[in-house]
């Protein structure tokens, strides 16, 4: 599909023009993963996730030789079809997925069958940049301390 850590350097925008960067490092949580931030894949977080000055959705943690990931981090993109180990009831294909594909140059999405996140839906900034679990109390209703 695209989405992968070995095609990003051939994605195109919208003119047919490699992009001059699809993925950056970042600085979240004490952490320092890649994150895609070509232009729809953007437009539609900030919509999704009520975030205006988002510049990037962050990646998996893909490897010790820090690569980007090809999956997104499910911390922030839960139930998504495109994050690693698919495992919960109401997997989705969302308007961000979509957004990465068009990205991509090679597809052209038809977004009235995506899905609009619940997850972290209109969070805003502090869903990103915050830690989970402060103090041993999670801090937004999507993460639990505990799983009984």
């Amino acid at each position: 599909m695209g989405f992968h850590q070995d095609l990003y350097e051939f994605w195109k925008d919208a003119e047919g023009l490699p992009y001059e960067s699809v993925t950056s490092l970042i600085s979240t949580r004490g952490k320092h993963p890649y994150a895609i931030t070509t232009p729809k894949v953007v437009e539609w977080a900030r919509y999704e996730f009520g975030y205006d000055e988002l510049t990037s959705v962050e990646l998996e943690n893909a490897s010790a030789f820090e690569e980007p990931g090809s999956n997104w981090e499910k911390r922030i993109m839960f139930n998504d079809i495109m994050t690693r180990g698919v495992d919960v009831e109401g997997t989705i294909i969302s308007t961000i997925t979509l957004a990465a594909m068009e990205d991509s140059g090679w597809y052209t999405p038809c977004y009235e069958f995506a899905s609009h996140i619940n997850w972290g839906r209109n969070q805003g900034a502090d869903f990103f940049n915050d830690k989970c679990i402060v103090d041993n109390n999670p801090t937004f209703d999507e993460f639990c301390n505990d799983f009984g």
